[in-house]
């Protein structure tokens, strides 16, 4: 059967900002990542469509479930009703698609914010022990203070973070989809937030290597 598909003013951003708490399942689970990405592959979709992909995927699901899944992407922001097709029929479906191309999310979930949460702690621990060791042998004589170390990138995060936040919310449209070309994927666009993250803090925070060291002690 024809069918024609209208999607008027549908242009999803290049970016955008989801916050998030942290063991969201909407950022965790397969399916949610699943249904992302085939909205950003090959969106707008039906709710046939998607049951269509999952199918292909050796995943069945049913359309309760996938109106489910929709509706708490929607509720976040990161889905949206984008409009119809239209079969020869008279009958429609309603498409939907994301709201974005990337989405920046769990920056508030990062183990190095200083959140209060006792696993988000012991993983912080965790990872500064390993970091400082991996770095002492930079520091001849000396040994990297874990607690000052801790407290230093917590600092650096937050710096890092906000400017990540403001640099992508400032950039123009015109900009960003210039670099988010079809061949950019969401292992780049990770990697391309990265830098950005570390640039960020370099230009805030030049003195970055004079810090680490005012966490050093004798030995």
């Amino acid at each position: 059967m024809k069918s024609e598909d209208s999607t008027p003013g549908y242009i999803p951003k290049a970016i955008k900002h989801i916050p998030s708490v942290r063991n969201d399942s909407i950022f965790t689970d397969s399916n949610y990542l699943f249904l992302r990405l085939i909205l950003n592959q090959k969106g707008p979709l039906t709710i046939s469509n998607i049951q269509e992909e999952f199918l292909a995927n050796n995943n069945e699901k049913s359309v309760k479930t996938i109106y489910r899944y929709l509706g708490k992407l929607t509720d976040k922001g990161m889905v949206t009703k984008c409009g119809k097709r239209v079969y020869e029929n008279n009958k429609s479906e309603t498409l939907y698609g994301t709201t974005a191309k990337f989405f920046l999310i769990g920056v508030e979930t990062n183990p190095f914010t200083d959140i209060e949460d006792k696993d988000m702690i012991k993983i912080r621990k965790t990872l500064v022990d390993f970091i400082s060791n991996v770095l002492q042998n930079n520091f001849e004589g000396k040994e990297i203070d874990a607690q000052c170390f801790e407290k230093k990138i917590i600092e650096w995060y937050t710096i890092a973070n906000a400017e990540l936040i403001k640099n992508f919310e400032t950039a123009t449209e015109e900009v960003i989809n210039n670099v988010m070309t079809a061949e950019m994927t969401t292992d780049s666009g990770r990697f391309l937030m990265d830098v950005i993250f570390w640039i960020g803090l370099i230009i805030k925070n030049p003195t970055l290597f004079e810090d680490i060291k005012g966490c050093l002690k004798d030995i």
